[in-house]
């Protein structure tokens, strides 16, 4: 299982599918429900990896020591 910090700042909706286990419609339900920060570019999302943290109320673990 992947961790919120194994991802770049800027997720896709595939990648939020996959961290969530969600399927693709929930995903998009997800984001306007919880007004997750995203950015459209083209036909695709973007979706901001600290807003959601934020949303989550969970810290992003970096590896760096």
């Amino acid at each position: 299982m992947k961790k919120l910090s194994d991802y770049g700042e800027l997720l896709t909706v595939k990648e939020l599918c996959e961290y969530l286990n969600i399927c693709r419609v929930n995903a998009y339900k997800f984001l306007d429900e919880h007004n997750v920060a995203y950015t459209k570019i083209g036909k695709g999302f973007k979706i901001s990896r600290q807003s959601l943290a934020e949303v989550l109320h969970i810290e992003i673990q970096t590896g760096v020591d």
